[in-house]
């Protein structure tokens, strides 16, 4: 078993669901990425030379994961935290048009391993992909998450250290 971490940027992230693609196209049949397709319910995207392309959050929200590795230790995996890691810089599809686009495509997707869709799938894409903005009129950003991503990627005493630091300053 090894470390791992969550992502701690969005072109980790990008990144991850390039190597998300290649991992599924390159790997042998026995890749086990391709029996949970279906198991994924968080889908990520981004547009990669003019088309979708798409990276569950479970694989994509971990620095540096392979098919391999991601079958030695999907027990320790969890999506739920990755989801949240992900989320300062994805915004879901939400419904419409765009929805319904992406939809179609993750399902062309699955159809080349034979698989569907989960029934509960969620499709995110990158915010500056959609022009999100605060009420400022500023890019959209999770300054809570991303502090917290940071945070669980501190060693433990500097994670005791930065409470000591923030309890002072309070």
């Amino acid at each position: 078993m090894i470390m791992i971490k969550h992502v701690t940027r969005p072109e980790q992230a990008s990144d991850n669901i390039i190597n998300f693609q290649r991992e599924l196209l390159f790997n042998n049949k026995l890749n086990p990425l391709v029996d949970t397709l279906p198991h994924f319910r968080a889908w990520y995207a981004i547009e990669e030379d003019g088309k979708w392309i798409f990276g569950p959050s479970k694989f994509i929200g971990y620095a540096g994961l392979t098919a391999e590795t991601y079958g030695e230790n999907t027990k320790q995996l969890d999506g739920r935290t990755t989801e949240i890691a992900l989320r300062s810089w994805f915004e879901e599809a939400g419904a419409g048009e765009l929805n319904e686009m992406l939809n179609d495509n993750l399902s062309e997707f699955f159809n080349a391993f034979g698989k569907k869709p989960n029934a509960l799938v969620r499709i995110s894409i990158l915010r500056d992909a959609l022009g999100s903005k605060n009420s400022s009129g500023k890019p959209a950003v999770g300054w809570v998450e991303a502090m917290l991503a940071l945070y669980r990627e501190m060693p433990t005493e500097a994670q005791q250290d930065y409470r000591r630091r923030l309890k002072n300053e309070l």
